[in-house]
């Protein structure tokens, strides 16, 4: 079985305009991306459990939150 899938780098999805224009972005692959990964979110618990039902209707979505690393 062969797989697409996009990765895309985003930032400031703390507002809703934000959200709504990642949105048409990542609807513009469908069909043809079976797999969407976005990085540099900054988000953490319910705000990026929330992002993915806002982002990709319809669909399936995984979380995994960043892990702070130490700054020198």
């Amino acid at each position: 079985m062969k797989w697409n899938s996009m990765t895309h780098n985003i930032r400031g999805l703390n507002d809703l305009e934000s959200i709504a224009k990642e949105q048409c972005f990542i609807n513009s692959f469908r069909p043809k991306a079976d797999i969407v990964m976005l990085q540099e979110h900054k988000l953490r618990g319910k705000n990026l459990e929330t992002l993915g039902h806002r982002l990709m209707l319809g669909c399936a979505s995984w979380f995994l939150e960043t892990i702070l690393g130490e700054r020198s």
